[in-house]
């Protein structure tokens, strides 16, 4: 290598903001021997101070930038930025060059929109590191590999050269892009995976050796791959970035059968270290970079795509979930949820049910011959069928020929109430019945009911998960993920008028008295929302006694089917079918006291 006075400095001076952190500290102590050095250090003093006399420090922003005039300013605050950007925007006097060499993919349009009115004196550059970080037995974090990428962002490539010609003198192993988009993306795609270990505290070693895990990891770089191709972001040639194509190009279950090959190559890239968020919060951090600027775009990219791609990552969001969650213990009292203080081996089973709940179906089309199974055993034992308030459906046949879906929703007693309100429907409404779709949100599980698997397949449903009044909140965290996902299919099928079943009570009243039960959650944000036009409350005779809980053959029964009238819906909607409900119910109990 050069000597120092052999070197040409291609800038007069850097500056780097937030020199007390891991990334500033780190290329501070690199360049500064290269060239005239800036340090600002908003906290304390620079614990490496006394080492480079040479570095002139900063209490601000505004200080280093009034008090000298650098060419290059590296902005190595971690995420969010917004801050010291405002601080650039409002003191920025003389043209510069601000690198900005955080992780994940929203600092530019944060820079670009806090930057507007400075865009003539500062130039950007987009940097993402590649370095392999590890701790010494001191336990001191040790750069190994210097490697960098650079982009440029207003296409000012003679500033990227510059940039390059500096990081190369310190050592850098440096690639240049032309596309900084196609950069980030690249780097978090390295980033995020084996990021299990960042939820179980594994080495990347024992993750990726772990079939289970293995697996996981796999599927979700395959995901992950998928949902950029769809979006049309094409892949750089960062590090590693290859490797891991060719990987996803193998199918899961033949990489599995190399896992240990595989798990020891990524293992020695990264020195089998867990990933910085998991060191972070093994020391008690609470909020950690990854779960918003690594996840979370992930998710974001899966939203914009389209509702018909779904949760296009679900590692992704499975890992999301319960960082947030973590992070939300700190406060929330009703479940102050710990990662640090779980072993490895119980964060890897919170993480295999989560990754499963996140990935079961939620959506079971029709089964046709079941269908007719089911209302063949119907009709045989249903001795009699009348329906009540058939006036009361006329306005929901407008609201489907107009394109509106519809919600109708019963007291419910027996699973033989599916297709009770399906032929009370088609009995009166007709062809236009038959025309639209018929959709019912129920739960799948009927443990040790005969025939229970006819009823689960026979209609189009989509599953929810239901909660008792015991249920802990690790119950709750758990049934959202399957409800979320529910909540995706929902609106996706709701593009076409449909009527759909729901029962507002959750499960089957089991009360024996009549009396209605309270309302289950979410049902009440369904009906204020504009996803349905509108609301019928319906009262149901008699299954409960055609087909009571854990009967295994029918009852011959006559069985009445009643329709109220329909509600707009909106906030409060919930309220008066309850009401209509209750109502309904009352008088039913008057008409059968009148008859004993």
């Amino acid at each position: 290598m050069s000597t120092n006075k052999e070197i040409q400095p291609t800038f007069r001076s850097v500056a780097v903001i937030g020199v007390n952190g891991h990334v500033g500290g780190f290329l501070t102590r690199t360049l500064a021997e290269f060239v005239r050095f800036e340090a600002v250090v908003r906290q304390n003093r620079w614990r490496d101070e006394a080492l480079y006399p040479q570095v002139r420090c900063h209490s601000s922003i505004a200080d280093m930038l009034q008090k000298t005039a650098p060419e290059l300013v590296i902005m190595a605050t971690p995420n969010p930025t917004e801050e010291a950007l405002k601080e650039i925007a409002q003191h920025a006097q003389k043209p510069f060059t601000l690198i900005l060499p955080q992780n994940g993919v929203d600092v530019v349009p944060t820079a670009q929109k806090v930057l507007a009115s400075k865009r003539d004196q500062v130039s950007l550059i987009r940097a993402s590191l590649a370095t392999n970080v590890s701790r010494n037995k001191a336990g001191e974090l040790v750069y190994n590999k210097k490697r960098i990428g650079l982009a440029a962002v207003d296409n000012d490539q003679d500033k990227v050269q510059k940039a390059q010609e500096l990081f190369a003198q310190a050592g850098f192993d440096v690639r240049v892009f032309r596309d900084y988009q196609s950069m980030e993306w690249s780097k978090l795609l390295t980033n995020l995976y084996g990021s299990t270990t960042t939820m179980t505290n594994l080495s990347p070693k024992e993750a990726l050796s772990d079939r289970e895990n293995f697996a996981m990891e796999h599927r979700a770089l395959q995901d992950r791959i998928k949902a950029l191709e769809a979006a049309g972001i094409k892949l750089s040639d960062f590090w590693n970035v290859s490797k891991l194509r060719w990987l996803a190009r193998v199918p899961t279950g033949v990489a599995s059968l190399f896992r240990g090959i595989i798990a020891q190559i990524f293992a020695s890239e990264r020195n089998n270290q867990p990933s910085a968020a998991a060191r972070q919060i093994s020391e008690g951090a609470r909020k950690v970079e990854s779960t918003d600027f690594y996840h979370k775009p992930m998710l974001d990219l899966g939203r914009e795509l389209g509702a018909e791609h779904g949760t296009l990552t679900p590692l992704d969001k499975v890992l999301f979930e319960i960082l947030k969650r973590h992070q939300r213990g700190e406060v929330n009292k009703k479940d102050p949820f710990d990662l640090s203080t779980l072993e490895p081996a119980e964060r890897r089973k919170l993480l295999l049910e989560a990754y499963d709940l996140q990935t079961q179906r939620v959506f079971y089309p029709s089964i046709a011959p079941i269908r007719v199974l089911l209302e063949s055993i119907y009709s045989l034992f249903a001795r009699g069928f009348e329906v009540k308030g058939e006036e009361n459906l006329e306005e929901v046949m407008i609201s489907l020929e107009e394109g509106k879906s519809v919600a109708v929703l019963p007291v419910h007693y027996s699973h033989l109430d599916h297709p009770t309100v399906k032929r009370g429907l088609k009995k009166v409404m007709g062809r236009v019945f038959e025309k639209h779709p018929f959709y019912v949100i129920a739960n799948t599980k009927f443990e040790g009911e005969f025939l229970s698997w006819i009823f689960s397949r026979a209609y189009p449903h989509t599953r929810v998960a239901t909660l008792k009044q015991n249920s802990t909140e690790e119950d709750h965290w758990k049934a959202k993920f399957v409800n979320n996902r529910t909540s995706s299919v929902t609106e996706e099928l709701l593009e076409e008028a449909g009527i759909w079943l729901i029962y507002p009570e959750g499960g089957r009243n089991k009360t024996g008295t009549r009396q209605l039960q309270e309302p289950a959650k979410g049902v009440d944000y369904k009906l204020a929302s504009s996803q349905y036009a509108l609301a019928v409350a319906v009262i149901i005779r008699n299954t409960d006694k055609m087909y009571p809980p854990g009967r295994k053959i029918p009852h011959f029964t006559h069985v009445e089917v009643e329709f109220l009238r329909p509600r707009k819906t909106g906030p409060g909607t919930l309220d008066l079918i309850m009401q209509d409900l209750r109502e309904g119910l009352q008088e039913e109990r008057r008409n059968l006291k009148v008859l004993n």
